[in-house]
């Protein structure tokens, strides 16, 4: 699948990043480990997909060289307009899915397509 995708959304057409670059530039500017965006993924989807969609749109077009003409708030906007269940962002969470994917160890990657962890081994301690 890649980790770039174009939505319609604000308006216009845009393209999105979902890659090392978009998550280093997530992490660092939203202060959070990698591991924290994963869980905010999960568990805080409402306040956690638009900044998501403000970095992946923001990377690729510093990339691009196009001008930053949004806000955080205009992205918030936008999703407010097309809905968190709409097609454009469960397009946006399955890329970004997919493209975390490639980068974690076989086991990992699995858990994190299934939205849970493994199950504990009988026995197991915690």
């Amino acid at each position: 699948m890649g980790n770039y995708i174009k939505l319609h959304i604000g308006g216009k057409e845009r393209g999105l990043k979902v890659g090392l670059g978009f998550l280093q530039q997530y992490t660092e500017q939203e202060k959070v480990t990698l591991n924290e965006l994963i869980d905010k993924f999960t568990s805080d989807a409402f306040f956690t997909i638009p900044k998501m969609l403000f970095h992946s749109l923001s990377f690729n077009d510093k990339l691009a060289g196009n001008p930053i003409d949004y806000t955080l708030d205009n992205v918030f906007d936008w999703v407010d307009e097309i809905g968190l269940q709409s097609e454009q962002i469960a397009l946006y969470c399955t890329t970004f899915a997919e493209s975390i994917k490639v980068h974690l160890p076989k086991a990992e990657s699995d858990e994190a397509s299934e939205g849970k962890k493994a199950p504990q081994k009988k026995g197991a301690k915690n």
